[in-house]
This record gives structure tokens, C-alpha cells and sequence, in this order.
């Protein structure tokens, strides 16, 4: 499933553009993303007046019980009593989220089981499930595959938006083996085609306020527990019930199921890459053989600019090692990590702004300070990302509304 975290859009007199942000829920809701959410840091969060949150809240809310799609809410805090505050709060809304974003204490460090703690006490506490934020270049702290398990143990805890800049062991021995009922969703953009590789079930991903329907698809495309490596799943699911998420047997505990295939203990790739990684068998090849799709034998070069990565050989190599050439899935992936790149090249989210106003899809690109609009080099760099997925064939079947989007109205 793919979650979309809304900006918050501006009018000219610098206050929240409801109706430009209602209007882009239903937009994106339509071109197939089954859940949004609400106060994410996308959404400029720590920007917004009290009662500007609320009225955020309520819109996407309101939008999201109109389609059937999941509604989450972001939470931020430092400290675990703030964090319940926030969360008790979230019972005056007028929607009640399905869940809420909560990210892993900023700043305090306070060690994974000082996380663990903060958690379990959020949890026990809070009115919905909660997903785990791991983001540790914003909090400034790690946790191991071994932690996040600890995390998906606790009764109340539905999942992570996992975003650590890298694919590495940690993430191969988290992927590898899925806790049962734990929701892992990609929060990297750049990476988040090789995360769908190795079986991650979706994302929340800001670069699909932009080309949400082949966000949709390439997911859908994946071996993980929201694909089964032929084009089913939570999108397929929607095309067939004119965009309406179908009821999957295997939602996050506590979520209501909206398009899910029922966890599986990994993607065939996940757990082949976990015994390579290690030192086990069976190794690349019965990756391919179990099931690896084009898609996961790409990982690498879809995340090959960002730190360390899984490879693989060049487009051509031994078949028996699990090795062809890229085929559309593999070049979707590609094309989409390129423009969340480009549309991560200056702080989030201005230069999506950017390219929403240039669409003409919000009133203006205005962000609020200590953010600062986008530079023109990178927004002309993300329209030519976007150039690119409208280029590109092979994936996009029936559904026009993806491609249609990404081209610009001015």
C-alpha cells in the first residue's frame, strides 16, 4: 500500500489552503494510494498554529472516510508524556485516525531500550496503533533489526516507516523474516523500489504526491506481502472496484485491512538475501529461482546512489545467477528513485510544492520558515525526472491517470 504524507498548501495570504489541500486528497486517493497522512513532515508540522493542525487533520480525515483509505496522523515528541498528550488529543479530532506516525524520540538518544520503553508506554496509552517513525538522520538514533522486532512484539504497535539511508544487514535480517502482523513501509524515497524488492509492504513516500499511480504499481509489482511479482494487489484491487480499497485479510494489527495480502514471513528474495547475508544458504541464485522478481534483481541500481547497497551484476549476466535484463518494472524503478531524488534535492517539501504549483494544482509553492522555496535548478531538475516517467512505457496499462498527471497544465 502506498501512503501519501500530504503537504500542508498555502494561499497567497499565507494561510492554510483547505481547499487545495482537500482537493489533492481526493486526487491522489483516486490514482490508486490507499491511505494518507496527516501532519507528516512533509505537511510542515512544527509550521502550523494549533488550531491550523486540527483543521488539517480534520480535512484529510474527512477525505479519507469518503474513499475507504487509511488515515494516519503524524505525532512528535521528545519526551514520552508530551507524546501521550499528543496522542490522547488525537480523540477530539472529528475523524478518530487509524493509526497514528509516531517518531522515534529526537534528540534525547535515549538507546533502544529507552525506545522500546517510550513505546510501550505509548502504546498501552495511546487510542489507535501505532506505526514506528525510524528515521535516525533526523533523531539521531539507531535501532537494529533486533529492536525493531522487540517494537513489533508489543501489543498496539502495527508497524515502521523505515528510512536509514541505506540498505544494509540490518535491513536484510529485518526484511528477511517479517514479524507477523508488523507493517514494514518504506520512508526513503530514493530506496524505496529495492525496499519493495525484499518485501516491504508499501510506503510513505512524499514523492507520490507526484506519479502516484506508478507508485501504486511498481508496489504492487513487488514480492512482498503487498505484491506477488505480476501487477496484483492493492492496486490491481482498486482498479477493479473504480478505486475503492479491497479488504485484505492481513492488515497490521489494529489497522483496518485495506488491500493487504496476508504477511508471509518475508518476500522469497528477503529470505534468500537473509541467509546470504548471513553466511547461510542458499544464496543469489535461489533468490531468483524462489521467486526474486526483475524488480528485486534491480535493487541495487535503484539504490545505487545512496550509500551501502545490495548489486548485482550488469543486464545480461549468468542466468543461473538469478541475473536478466531490466525489464518495465526494473525501468519504472529506476525512473521514480531518479524523481524522489530530484524532489529530495533541497529540504522537503519545496520543491514538491514547486512542482504541484507549477501544475496548477495549489495555489502557490510557499512554504514557512525556517524552510525556504525551492531553488530553480531543482525544480527544473524534478520536471525533468517527471519528463522521463511521462516517456516511459510498459507499465502504465489502462490506468491514464497517473501519466496524465505528471505533465505540466501551464
Amino acid at each position: 500500500m502506498i501512503h501519501v504524507p500530504l503537504i500542508t498548501p498555502f494561499a497567497e495570504d499565507g494561510s492554510v489552503a483547505t481547499a487545495a489541500l482537500e482537493e489533492l486528497a481526493h486526487e491522489v486517493l483516486a490514482d490508486g494510494a490507499g491511505g494518507l497522512v496527516a501532519l507528516g513532515t512533509t505537511g510542515e508540522p512544527a509550521g502550523l498554529a494549533d488550531e491550523e493542525r486540527a483543521e488539517v487533520a480534520a480535512v484529510v480525515g474527512r477525505v479519507c472516510r469518503e474513499h475507504g483509505a487509511r488515515f494516519t496522523v503524524g505525532v512528535s515528541a521528545s519526551g514520552t508524556e508530551r507524546a501521550a498528550a499528543a496522542l490522547a488529543a488525537l480523540e477530539t479530532l472529528p475523524v478518530l485516525p487509524d493509526a497514528a506516525l509516531v517518531t522515534v524520540p529526537p534528540f534525547t538518544r535515549p538507546g533502544e531500550a529507552g525506545v522500546v520503553a517510550h513505546f510501550r508506554a505509548l502504546a498501552a496509552a495511546g487510542p489507535v496503533p501505532l506505526l514506528v517513525y525510524h528515521v535516525p538522520r533526523r533523531t539521531g538514533q539507531p535501532l537494529s533489526a533486533a529492536a525493531l522486532r522487540e517494537l513489533a512484539a508489543l501489543p498496539g504497535i502495527a508497524g515502521v516507516k523505515y528510512a536509514v539511508d541505506v540498505i544494509d544487514a540490518q535491513t536484510v535480517e529485518l526484511l528477511g523474516d517479517l514479524p507477523a502482523g508488523f507493517e514494514v513501509l518504506a520512508g526513503d524515497d530514493v530506496l524505496a523500489p529495492a525496499l519493495f524488492a525484499l518485501g516491504a509492504h508499501g510506503g510513505i513516500l512524499a514523492s507520490a504526491h507526484l506519479a502516484t499511480a506508478q507508485w501504486v504499481r511498481l508496489a504492487a509489482r513487488g514480492d512482498g506481502p503487498g505484491g506477488d511479482g505480476t501487477g496484483s494487489g492493492e492496486s490491481a484491487g482498486r482498479a477493479a472496484t473504480g478505486g475503492a480499497p479491497v479488504p485484505g485479510p492481513g492488515a497490521p494489527r489494529g489497522i483496518p485491512a485495506l488491500g493487504h495480502a496476508a504477511p508471509t514471513g518475508g518476500s522469497a528474495l528477503g529470505r534468500a538475501a537473509g541467509h546470504a547475508a548471513s553466511g547461510g544458504v542458499p544464496g543469489p541464485g535461489h533468490a531468483a529461482s524462489a521467486g526474486g522478481s526483475a524488480l528485486g534483481r534491480a535493487a541495487g541500481h535503484a539504490a545505487s546512489g545512496r550509500g551501502p547497497v545490495l548489486r548485482h551484476a550488469a543486464p545480461g549476466a549468468d542466468p543461473a545467477l538469478g541475473h536478466a535484463a531490466p525489464d518495465g518494472a526494473v525501468a519504472l524503478g529506476h525512473r521514480l528513485s531518479a524523481l524522489a531524488a530530484a524532489l529530495f534535492r533541497e529540504p522537503n517539501p519545496a520543491v514538491i510544492k514547486a512542482v504541484l504549483h507549477a501544475q496548477g494544482r495549489i495555489p502557490t509553492p510557499d512554504v514557512r520558515l525556517p524552510l525556504l522555496p525551492a531553488g530553480r535548478e531543482a525544480f527544473e531538475d524534478a520536471l525533468g525526472a517527471l519528463d522521463g516517467l511521462a516517456g516511459l512505457a510498459g507499465l502504465d496499462g489502462p490506468a491514464a491517470s497517473g501519466p496524465a498527471r505528471v505533465r505540466l497544465v501551464t
